[in-house]
């Protein structure tokens, strides 16, 4: 960033991953400041991974995505002591504030280009490998896999730990993370199905307790 100061700050949304702010600079830039709270997932990973993903789709992809301006996954290593990533504001309105007045066919257009970012996104994945993206600096070489795009070795990027929120397997979330688990990446679908089930059986053998109220299976 060529500016650093500050005229104004204003808080623009909280939810459960972050808290958010937008900036003006002196310059008369406007750039938006993420902030993660401790609930996001697990310190480092969650910044680490998002920042590269992001870096991935803009530079990997040509894919239309707000670029980073600066970032820091170490809370230890900022001034303000948390993690952050600033980034340019996205041009345009918010699909939901316009959606139901849309004619049909702007709507098939909105779809088809959809489309396209996601089958790109697809496309540069479908080397094999399930996990999260990671810079190669931001993890230890026994925690990242080697990423491959259109069959080519990526130099920058590899996989890593999952940070997935899904149902079937949320592996930061219920205290997961207090327990010996492989979390990603995996190489095929049966690597992380199997990941699934030792994850479950370790927690239901750690947390698990009995219910107080009669069952058909007790």
């Amino acid at each position: 960033m060529v500016c650093t100061v500050v005229e104004d700050m204003v808080k623009c949304a909280e939810g459960r991953s972050n808290r958010v702010f937008r900036l003006k600079l002196q310059n008369s830039r406007d750039v938006v400041a993420r902030l993660p709270f401790a609930a996001a997932g697990p310190p480092h990973l969650v910044m680490a991974s998002e920042v590269a993903t992001i870096d991935f789709l803009r530079h990997r992809l040509n894919l239309p995505v707000p670029r980073i301006l600066d970032s820091a996954s170490h809370a230890s290593q900022t001034p303000v002591g948390a993690e952050y990533v600033s980034m340019d504001v996205a041009d345009g309105i918010e699909l939901q504030h316009i959606w139901h007045g849309l004619t049909m066919y702007q709507k098939m257009d909105v779809v088809r280009a959809w489309l396209t970012f996601e089958s790109k996104v697809l496309k540069a994945f479908s080397g094999g490998g399930y996990g999260s993206l990671y810079y190669c600096t931001d993890l230890a070489p026994t925690d990242a896999r080697d990423l491959f795009v259109d069959g080519v070795k990526d130099e920058e990027f590899v996989l890593g730990p999952s940070l997935h929120w899904q149902p079937e397997f949320r592996v930061w979330a219920n205290r997961r993370d207090e327990l010996d688990i492989h979390c990603g990446s995996w190489p095929d679908v049966s690597s992380y199905l199997k990941s699934v089930v030792d994850a479950e059986r370790a927690w239901i053998k750690a947390f698990a307790s009995a219910s107080e109220f009669p069952t058909p299976f007790r």
